[in-house]
């Protein structure tokens, strides 16, 4: 008495994402492909980006003060390049322009970029 396998039925077998989409692998438009909308905190290292909105309302006034004169505003380019280890990954460390600025993951969380390609 032993064990019998026997395969499954056609319908049964896992179809491909794209074959049940309807779109061929082969089809791919790399001018489609829309990167955008991560924030600075999820941004890759090393990854250029481009500031596309800030949301001031949820940090302080001297701090909007303090990001805006180091130069993060809304179409500056950044860079993360490192994150803390411990607890929370604070601080970030940013090159925006020249400078390496360190920032609160709280403070990144709220600057959403686009990806330069």
């Amino acid at each position: 008495m032993g064990l019998k396998f026997t395969a499954p039925t056609p319908a049964l077998r896992a179809t491909p994402p794209a074959k049940r989409a309807g779109i061929s692998p082969l089809a791919f438009n790399a001018n489609d492909l829309q990167i955008g909308g991560v924030n600075l905190d999820t941004l890759p290292l090393g990854a250029s980006a481009r500031i596309t909105t800030i949301d001031w309302t949820a940090i302080a006034d001297s701090e909007g003060h303090r990001l805006r004169a180091l130069g993060i505003d809304t179409g500056a380019m950044v860079e993360p390049l490192h994150r803390g280890t411990l607890f929370g990954r604070d601080p970030v460390a940013v090159r925006v322009g020249r400078m390496t600025v360190a920032l609160r993951r709280k403070v990144a969380m709220v600057i959403e970029c686009e990806m330069a390609i």
